[in-house]
């Protein structure tokens, strides 16, 4: 993810309640697999995050905004054990996490991310700048999701992750725990209901350099002839499509009047669709 002056401090200046501030933090420190590491360098030792490039990207921005987070890290494995974790699932674009809240063992709270055109749907509320709870309503919903997540960022080329989160009683989770196969989609059909929208997180993962020479290259069989393909690349992604749409124009995959052309970029659920049946065949596993 880039590094850029811009998100520097920019969070703690926005006015927005500090409540929501701690919401979102606690949202991104609660449901990450990012490790911190320290850094030996010779000229400055710092405290590096370590793990999958989004996850990366959220804690270098809280790390970028002031945040201490090897301390967070600390206190939230003493002090917010998790209960539950969901792994990011390629069906439902989505990552949960439930953890007790610090100092109260009746509460838990249930932290969700995901790819913005699956998870906003699920929310029933959003808060205001003020740190108020209110009916997030479908069209607030659709001006996020068209407006804002597809022109403003996606179709930027930039990656997007939405957050969420809902608190719950202890006693409650621990009998869905107990009548649901904690994999099983109506446990996590049951995380996920009533959820509170709280934003939606953009960033940049710029293209390496050269890479589309190499493509080029490979379709062409030469970087100074584009004449006739000679290799049909196809790349496939969990990103946002219109960020897909970006970066294949920005790789030199497509050319931007194709973007939009009939069958030239899909969703998985339209690739599937075309297919028609399928089954999914796993190697045994050896013991």
């Amino acid at each position: 993810m880039s590094d850029t002056d811009q998100s520097r401090d920019q969070f703690n200046k926005l006015e927005i309640a500090e409540e929501l501030k701690d919401l979102i933090k606690d949202c991104i420190v609660g449901n990450t697999d990012v490790r911190i590491e320290h850094n030996d360098s010779e000229v400055t030792p710092f405290y590096e995050p370590k793990g999958q490039p989004i996850e990366i990207g959220l804690i270098s921005f809280l790390m970028e905004n002031k945040e201490d987070i090897p301390t967070r890290f600390v206190n939230r494995n003493k002090f917010e054990m998790k209960v539950v974790q969901l792994p990011f699932d390629e069906d439902y674009k989505r990552k949960i996490v439930v953890r007790h809240l610090p100092n109260d063992n009746e509460t838990v709270r249930v932290y969700v991310k995901g790819a913005p055109e699956y998870l906003i749907q699920l929310c029933e509320n959003t808060m205001t700048e003020a740190g108020e709870i209110e009916e997030f309503t479908e069209d607030t919903k659709s001006l996020i999701t068209n407006q804002i997540v597809s022109n403003q960022m996606a179709k930027k080329g930039l990656r997007v992750i939405s957050l969420a989160y809902k608190d719950m009683s202890y006693e409650e989770l621990a009998e869905l725990m107990q009548g649901h196969d904690n994999e099983s989609d109506e446990f996590r059909k049951e995380l996920e209901t009533g959820l509170n929208y709280l934003g939606t997180f953009a960033m940049q993962d710029e293209v390496r350099d050269e890479v589309d020479e190499s493509i080029i290259l490979i379709k062409y069989g030469r970087k100074d002839s584009i004449e006739k393909s000679q290799v049909q690349i196809r790349m496939i992604s969990g990103d946002h499509i219109d960020t897909v749409k970006s970066v294949a124009v920005d790789c030199k995959l497509i050319k931007r009047d194709e973007a939009d052309m009939e069958g030239v970029v899909m969703t998985g659920e339209e690739f599937r669709k075309k297919i028609g049946s399928y089954s999914k065949t796993y190697d045994p596993v050896e013991k």
